[in-house]
């Protein structure tokens, strides 16, 4: 079967939605909140509703969701490590094991000049022994970066081996980049070896970066479009029983979900 995921956000309240009945023993929550400490709060919550859960993504707000900008700033950085101090502890009598994910977007030798690596290296010493990890998400392309084989997620894991730090690949991203740049990007070894999660949506009309608000990461609007991103997956080397494929859809209606209901329905009707 295939291991599809559902993705919420902090501010979910938890009741009679349709969606709710799709939510087995793993979820991705999208914190929202400046304080992480508050968008921890709400993750309680949401972990006191669904009590089932084996499994949580938290996904940084997007605003500090840059591995790097985290990194640079003492403000966040400080905030970013009690996050993962509140997971281990929160975790340590639980049945319960969470990701935090975050992006990476800067140019890798801009990375490095920081002490990216380094910082890298203590989180990941942080988490060891304990049910909390890392996932980190492939951007849109840096058309500046000549070389693919340059990108900043590449290099990471090319060059930072821990068990700790998984990928969670962003297909939207993925295939907006290869529209942009007009060419088919290729996963690396070390990349599929390392994806543990995958966003998964349709990338309308193959654009999703210049008219990202209608294109980018909306619900299929068929089953043979799912059909068809699933089997381009299949020809990246995915393995795709291997993976959690997490339903990352924009909508207009986040609290009921419609368009993330119709995404898992065409989910349910593929017989695997």
């Amino acid at each position: 079967m295939l291991n599809v995921m559902p993705k919420i956000d902090e501010n979910q309240y938890i009741g009679e939605q349709e969606f709710v009945k799709y939510i087995k023993d793993r979820v991705e929550i999208q914190l929202l909140n400046g304080n992480f400490m508050v968008g921890f709060e709400s993750v309680k919550y949401i972990y006191s509703r669904l009590p089932q859960l084996k499994y949580i993504v938290l996904h940084l707000p997007e605003r500090f969701v840059d591995i790097a900008f985290l990194h640079s700033c003492y403000k966040y950085e400080m905030q970013f490590i009690k996050l993962i101090v509140e997971c281990i502890k929160y975790t340590c009598d639980k049945d319960l094991y969470i990701d935090i994910l975050f992006h990476g977007r800067t140019n890798y030798l801009n990375f490095e000049d920081i002490g990216g690596i380094e910082f890298l290296e203590y989180i990941t010493r942080l988490v060891r022994d304990t049910k909390v990890g890392f996932l980190i998400e492939n951007s849109l392309y840096d058309p500046c970066i000549k070389d693919f084989d340059r990108d900043i997620i590449v290099k990471i894991l090319d060059n930072f081996k821990s068990e700790k730090l998984s990928m969670c690949l962003d297909i939207c991203h993925l295939q907006a980049s290869e529209s942009f740049m007009k060419c088919d990007i290729s996963l690396t070894k070390e990349q599929i070896k390392r994806i543990k999660n995958i966003h998964f949506s349709m990338t309308v009309d193959n654009d999703g970066y210049r008219d990202k608000e209608r294109t980018h990461g909306r619900v299929h609007d068929t089953l043979e479009s799912l059909k068809k991103d699933l089997e381009y997956l299949e020809k990246k080397g995915i393995k795709l029983k291997k993976v959690n494929l997490v339903t990352e859809i924009n909508e207009e209606d986040y609290q009921n979900r419609p368009d993330m209901i119709k995404e898992l329905k065409l989910f349910d009707s593929i017989i695997v």
